[in-house]
């Protein structure tokens, strides 16, 4: 039960962040199915493989917005850590030593 006494029921498992694509939804698009403020949330398995589509709608542009950063931003975060930037070895090109 949430703080203000709302109820919510948890359906499904969560999408894993190193699973999750964002994809905004134009005004232009999304006004000809009498929708506004929308983007997708598209869950794929480790193939790539979409295995779930959906559809959130914001009150307004402002709050789709930063909806989109936060999830962007957490997503960026947690695949940083799977993966972390590798450090850039200078201005100088690295060669393979064919000694090896």
């Amino acid at each position: 039960m949430g703080r203000d006494g709302t109820v919510c029921s948890i359906l499904d498992q969560p999408i894993p962040l190193d699973r999750l694509v964002l994809k905004n939804i134009d005004p232009l698009n999304s006004a000809g199915c009498g929708l506004h403020n929308v983007f997708l949330v598209i869950h794929q398995n480790r193939y790539q493989q979409c295995i779930g589509i959906f559809t959130l709608q914001a009150p307004s542009d402002p709050v789709k917005r930063t909806w989109l950063l936060h999830i962007e931003t957490a997503v960026t975060g947690y695949r940083n850590i799977l993966d972390p930037p590798q450090p850039l070895l200078g201005r100088f090109a690295v060669n393979e030593s064919s000694e090896i």
